[in-house]
């Protein structure tokens, strides 16, 4: 939640508030539908058979999402902070994050995390090539 402050504010100023808004809503729906159906696949495949008993509460999917939205719009920076400790390339960002907190909170939801960071590069894929088209 510390990351929503300071980069959902900048987002919203870059996609105004409307665009945000449908963002915060696009995202939590796709999110939650792509965690389910993930969990589903691995539950029947037997590769994580209690998949779907398992659950992902909170917003920090969405955030991960919103954080690859972000850094797909084209900041300058060529390279992003991880917590002040290290710098990591722009594009790795997300990626590099997602496996910190796993490493830093085992017991967090990974797949929700995962589920949030391929929604948002699905959006941000869709948003660039409207933009070229």
């Amino acid at each position: 939640m510390l990351a929503f402050v300071p980069m959902g504010s900048s987002l919203e100023r870059t996609v105004g508030t409307v665009q945000f808004a449908y963002l915060l809503l696009l995202i939590s729906l796709l999110e939650g539908l792509l965690y389910v159906a993930v969990s589903a696949l691995l539950a029947a495949s037997g590769l994580m058979p209690g998949a779907m008993a398992s659950c992902a509460v909170g917003f920090s999917g969405v955030i991960f999402g919103l954080i690859v939205i972000d850094n797909a719009q084209g900041s300058s920076a060529s390279s992003r902070s991880i917590l002040g400790l290290f710098s990591v390339p722009a594009p790795a960002y997300p990626w590099a994050l997602l496996v910190f907190w796993q490493l830093l909170m085992p017991g967090v939801s990974f797949l929700g995390h995962l589920s949030g960071v391929l929604v948002g590069g699905s959006r941000a894929l869709v948003g660039r090539a409207s933009r070229v088209g």
